[in-house]
């Protein structure tokens, strides 16, 4: 069983919230960690997750997608961000990003919740940018990486 949310979404549940509605993992994550992409620009993005214990074998795997940038301005795209677990897809709106400051900031675009046996995970993301970053062209930002929950 898998199940998808977008936390940033107006009128969405956070991930705290979810849980506590669906019955999800609790307590404290049992591994953590991230991952960024390289664009070779100021713009990328960073993906951080938790695993928690759900019982039976399985995780609740929380992840969150979010920019990293300095200035920036990007609109909110429909299923502007992909998530591949294990090779299964999932897709959400992005957050709109309008960040006008001098320091790295890191702006969340999408969050996710997924459930998957104990073990090794391949995870991908991918943000639809569209865009330019000082003056790169960048249709979409991938980041992707291998974990153990």
């Amino acid at each position: 069983m898998s199940k998808l949310t977008n936390g940033f979404e107006e009128g969405r549940l956070s991930l705290d919230e979810l849980e506590a509605v669906s019955g999800g993992a609790s307590g404290s994550a049992i591994a953590q960690g991230s991952f960024a992409s390289n664009t070779g620009t100021n713009l990328n993005i960073q993906v951080s997750w938790s695993a928690f214990d759900a019982g039976n074998g399985y995780r609740e795997l929380e992840v969150t997608v979010s920019a990293t940038s300095y200035s920036l301005d990007s609109i909110s795209l429909v299923n502007g961000v992909d998530l591949s677990v294990n090779g299964e897809h999932y897709v959400s709106n992005s957050a709109e990003v309008s960040y006008h400051g001098s320091s790295l900031a890191t702006t969340p675009l999408a969050s996710f919740s997924v459930r998957v046996p104990a073990g090794a995970v391949t995870l991908s993301a991918t943000w639809n940018f569209q865009g330019s970053y000082s003056g790169v062209q960048l249709s979409s930002i991938n980041a992707s990486g291998a974990i153990s929950v």
